[in-house]
């Protein structure tokens, strides 16, 4: 059984759908409620998703104590990799929510090829604006895990790629991504307007 940090948007999605068709792996995916602004919809996306593989999923709420344009409803309107994203940058978050994945992946005793591993799914794109998604941190955790007398660790194999490579995978092995969500706002449809709706539209744009 391996864990995977699913929020249901097209990079995580993916991911599911290669380690589940490809790789013929059991997953647990673990949804996590930080107060985001579209964790409605994205729980959403989850629930539709995990149906569609039938697989059950995990939720984890957490008290609502991180403070971005993530939580706050204050998403800026510009390209993924402005500088402006920063707003929407969540101190530590990958931090906490790859701690909770751990201790999932310890209480089920998850391994691969006698390894425990949580899988993230951060791509290239990400590691301008958001820290906790570059090579180096995931790198830097894997060495605390193995101080820390467990044997698990984190596998983000999209590490170097692009939105669009990640969405040409999703095309080519068929992965639901019409039932994802991207948006940063919490309306009921996506703005088209935030850096997450403008990298999926670039993504996804003559597929």
């Amino acid at each position: 059984m391996n864990i995977l940090l699913f929020s249901g948007g097209i990079d995580s999605t993916t991911l599911l759908s290669f380690m589940v068709r490809n790789l013929h792996l059991k997953v647990i995916p673990i949804f996590i409620d930080y107060g985001q602004n579209h964790a409605r919809q994205e729980r959403k996306a989850v629930n539709n998703i995990c149906k569609f593989y039938n697989l059950d999923y995990k939720e984890i709420n957490l008290p609502n104590f991180l403070e971005s344009g993530l939580t706050n409803n204050e998403v800026p309107f510009c390209h993924y990799e402005d500088d402006k994203m920063k707003q929407i940058i969540v101190p530590n978050r990958n931090m906490i929510l790859i701690s909770i994945a751990v201790s999932i992946a310890i209480q089920q005793g998850c391994k691969v090829a006698g390894q425990k591993c949580v899988y993230i799914a951060p791509h290239k794109g990400d590691r301008k604006i958001f820290p906790d998604c570059r090579k180096e941190f995931i790198e830097s955790i894997n060495e605390v895990l193995k101080t820390s007398e467990t044997e698990v660790q984190i596998k983000a194999p999209f590490l170097k790629y692009d939105k669009r490579m990640i969405a040409k995978i999703a095309h080519r092995i068929n992965s639901p991504i019409e039932l994802t969500w991207t948006c940063y706002v919490g309306e009921d449809k996506p703005c088209a307007k935030c850096g997450a709706c403008r990298e999926r539209g670039e993504a996804l744009e003559n597929l």
